[in-house]
């Protein structure tokens, strides 16, 4: 019996002059309504409604029943609520210290946040020196970027993501032909005198960057700061050979287009990412699973752009 649908037929009762006119305001079968009334009345062995009078009305029964019914499901209301409250309000906050990971992780959070909308998901890109410390004091739930070994945290690894200079289809040096250049005079000589755009808060690798490039004959004229790695690709892309910025392949392929770009490869001692994604040993079980699932797909995508890259550079 539906206590929910018992209550509706008792308060009805009270604006009703007869069974049929109970059945008409709740959309139900006269027979269906007698049905659940007589189911209710031998389960509480009362009688609930005096039938035999015109306008019909509760016996004190049925009123004892109504009121207690309203109590009921009030309570069973104020449960379900204050469950949907709870689940609602579970969080799982991210952490992105590695710039040129961001874009790839928004892109996997994007499928895994609408099969678990019972969950509030925060991913923040901001590359500070010491992810460690934000792991270890719950401050984040999920670090993604530089390494680190610590008993108190799980480390899973991931595998290195390359970085390039990326080059438009603008600049004079574009080859169509092919996905890499090489780190060479001829194509630095293009690069001489251009903007840089960097995301906000990566001074660090910036800073080196630059200095390797003033190394080889390249004088940046100045830096324009936007907030992710796409938005600077995004702005490189539309300055041409006045502008450059470092990408990955994913990010440049997202931003310009397949076979619309070409990706400069840094010196092999330029930058080393040792990725990998860390949680607190005491994490609840939902965390573990998002790092399972975020280091498996990061993992495959990383590693499909390495042989692709490797099969772009052989030719």
């Amino acid at each position: 019996m539906s206590k929910r649908i018992l209550y509706q037929i008792l308060q009805a009762t009270q604006y009703s002059k007869t069974i049929s006119e109970i059945a008409e305001k709740l959309y139900f079968s006269q027979p269906y309504l007698s049905k659940v009334l007589k189911n209710a009345e031998k389960e509480y062995g009362v009688t609930l409604i005096k039938r035999n009078t015109t306008p019909i009305s509760l016996t004190n029964s049925g009123l004892i029943v109504l009121q207690h019914l309203q109590v009921i499901l009030k309570t069973e209301d104020d449960l379900e609520h204050a469950l949907k409250n709870q689940i609602t309000t579970m969080s799982i906050k991210i952490l992105v210290t590695n710039p040129f990971l961001y874009d790839l992780v928004l892109d996997l959070m994007t499928p895994y946040i609408l099969e678990n909308s019972n969950i509030a998901f925060e991913i923040n890109a901001y590359p500070i020196t010491n992810s460690l410390k934000a792991i270890q004091d719950h401050s984040f739930d999920i670090a993604i970027g530089r390494r680190y070994i610590d008993e108190q945290v799980i480390t899973k690894k991931i595998p290195q993501n390359q970085v390039f200079t990326f080059i438009s289809n603008s600049c004079e040096v574009y080859d169509s032909s092919k996905l890499i250049l090489p780190f060479k005079s001829e194509y630095l000589e293009s690069l001489k005198d251009a903007s840089f755009v960097a995301p906000e808060n990566s001074d660090g690798i910036q800073n080196y960057i630059l200095n390797r490039f003033t190394e080889v004959g390249i004088q940046v004229k100045n830096t324009i700061k936007v907030d992710t790695v796409s938005h600077a690709c995004l702005m490189a892309k539309s300055l041409g050979h006045t502008a450059m910025t470092l990408v990955s392949n994913y990010v440049a392929e997202k931003i310009a287009g397949k076979n619309n770009y070409n990706l400069m490869a840094l010196p092999d001692d330029t930058l080393h990412l040792d990725n990998a994604i860390m949680t607190n040993q005491e994490s609840r079980l939902e965390v573990k699973k998002l790092a399972q699932y975020l280091q498996r797909e990061i993992t495959s995508q990383i590693n499909q752009e390495n042989e692709l890259l490797t099969l772009s550079t052989a030719y």
